[in-house]
């Protein structure tokens, strides 16, 4: 079997704001021999296959903000979707927003 993890990797730069980076990356089970040296919990259970930059959102192109958390929901058709949430942390100059992203199967 497989594992997909969605991730949100920021930046900020005062003089052009935020910048987010959505990324997914896809594992690979695999069976380690038992009793392998050294091995974490992870190790043993999943191995990295790849990786791919789903979205580059930045505020100079578009009016996003302090994003922050990303929620998975799959969709009947198999495929997914994605939430990507930003929280105005109680402060005049951000905002909540949420954007939403559907991916296919």
């Amino acid at each position: 079997g497989s594992l997909r993890v969605f991730s949100v990797h920021r930046a900020f730069d005062p003089r052009t704001g935020p910048a987010i980076v959505l990324i997914e990356t896809r594992f690979e089970r695999r069976d380690a021999s038992p009793g392998e040296a050294g091995a974490s919990r992870a190790d043993i259970r999943f191995a990295k296959r790849d990786e791919r930059r789903l979205a580059e959102l930045s505020a100079l192109a578009l009016n996003i903000d302090n994003f922050e958390g990303v929620a998975v929901v799959r969709r009947d058709d198999g495929g997914v979707r994605l939430h990507l949430m930003s929280d105005d942390n109680f402060s005049d100059r951000q905002r909540t927003l949420r954007m939403v992203f559907d991916l296919e199967s």
